[in-house]
């Protein structure tokens, strides 16, 4: 299995990106706080669409990074799972597109 650094590089960052937007972004009347990152995760599966492993492995790192983050009273646990559950169904969505393209491309 060939690892590779550019690509991990590029994750970690996108990572940190948002475990720092996440930490600055201040909360809407109640303790809820828009969710930065998130959208730093739906581009790692976007860009690793063929890595399975590496996708699964980002959603965890990013629910355990939400829920160290989190200013929502007991809502370590489910900060965890639903970064799990959502990479689940966004890999399967941007795999899906990418293996059956619904848009055809005009001649």
């Amino acid at each position: 299995m060939k690892t590779n650094t550019r690509k991990l590089v590029l994750n970690s960052l996108l990572l940190a990106i948002g475990l720092l937007l996440h930490q600055i972004t201040p909360t809407i009347g109640l303790p809820i706080q828009p969710d930065m990152t998130l959208i730093m995760l739906f581009t790692i599966i976007i860009l690793n669409k063929d890595d399975y492993k590496t996708s699964l492995v980002c959603g965890v790192i990013t629910g355990i990074f939400t829920a160290l983050t989190t200013k929502f009273p007991g809502g370590q646990l489910p900060n965890i799972l639903d970064k799990v559950i959502t990479t689940n169904i966004i890999y399967a969505l941007v795999f899906i597109m990418y293996k059956f393209p619904f848009i055809k491309k005009f001649k």
